[in-house]
């Protein structure tokens, strides 16, 4: 059995899914990097399982026959053997290590379940990858803080230096207060100078006052255009990021098939979510993970076939 479950491991260090059939489809996940009370966990890739993905597309037959240098009628018999030996143990004991992905159990309903191994080393994602630990700090106060005596200068010593800033202020200051004085006569020389000036232009006046006010109603006509630019923006329709996912297929017609049968199921806002190697079929999205883990719980148990549901953040 190790020998099989290492094909299985090779697949999905290459590839986003392995489909055995008649049994289900491992998927690989990425966990997002989280704080916890006492480290860091990075960024991870886990181990998936969907029971719905059971028909076979040929790519586990064809790693078997590659590797164990045999026809491709013998690796899917060979493969065929290696799952009625799980099915066996799963009836006898109730659950199945499956190598280093996880534990496959199936409950009393007959359904399967998968409790994946945190951090699966054969992914190339995990490779070099470690929990950062922060160390705890304690904080300690120092008998010196609360012993601090604080001296104030003597009265004597205010009046003086009070005394000392008056002096120092009106000198500065009186300089400074003649400089103010012949200023403001030049100032009054110089207004009457000017009305002298343009007495006999004020046509010329008007003139630059009439071309000068013709830019303001330009400005005035473009606030319509950036008013609808806002409307626009506003009447935007976010998708949630957190979508949960009940099957995922190599090609999209397969997909869509599924998604036209969940919408027929008054599940109106499934979808196909499109990637570079396999379609997600998510029921329906979210916009926090709180919403969608409760979404998935009721989904579970209002059918045994949505048992295997899973969230997918995009």
């Amino acid at each position: 059995m190790e020998n099989f479950y290492r094909h299985i491991e090779n697949l999905l260090s290459q590839h986003d899914y392995v489909v055995v059939p008649n049994l289900g489809g491992f998927i690989v996940q990425m966990q997002s990097a989280r704080i916890l009370s006492d480290r860091i966990t990075p960024p991870h890739a886990t181990i998936g399982f969907n029971a719905l993905m059971n028909n076979s597309d040929g790519l586990l037959a064809i790693e078997v026959s590659r590797s164990e240098q045999i026809s491709y009628r013998k690796a899917v018999e060979y493969i065929e053997g290696k799952v009625e030996l799980i099915n066996d143990q799963l009836k006898a004991n109730g659950s199945v290590v499956i190598g280093d992905l996880g534990i496959l159990q199936k409950n009393n309903q007959g359904s399967l379940t998968f409790n994946p191994i945190y951090k699966s080393g054969f992914l190339p994602q995990n490779l070099g990858l470690s929990d950062l630990y922060i160390a705890s700090r304690e904080v300690r106060q120092t008998k010196e803080s609360a012993n601090r005596i604080i001296v104030f200068p003597s009265s004597k010593l205010l009046k003086y230096a009070a005394a000392a800033v008056i002096v120092v202020g009106v000198l500065v200051a009186s300089p400074h207060i003649n400089d103010v004085s012949n200023s403001t006569n030049y100032a009054s020389l110089a207004s009457l100078s000017f009305v002298n000036s343009f007495d006999g232009n004020e046509d010329q006046s008007l003139e630059v006052k009439v071309a000068e006010s013709k830019p303001a109603e330009v400005i005035n006509t473009e606030r319509p255009a950036i008013a609808e630019q806002v409307k626009v923006i506003e009447n935007k329709v976010e998708i949630g990021n957190y979508h949960v996912i009940v099957a995922s297929v190599p090609d999209r017609s397969s997909a869509q098939r599924l998604c036209d049968e969940l919408v027929h199921e008054k599940f109106t806002e499934a979808r196909v979510l499109p990637s570079s190697r396999t379609y997600r079929v998510a029921i329906q999205s979210f916009k926090s993970k709180e919403e969608a883990d409760e979404f998935v719980q009721n989904l579970r148990k209002s059918d045994e076939k949505y048992e295997s549901a899973w969230i997918f953040n995009n």
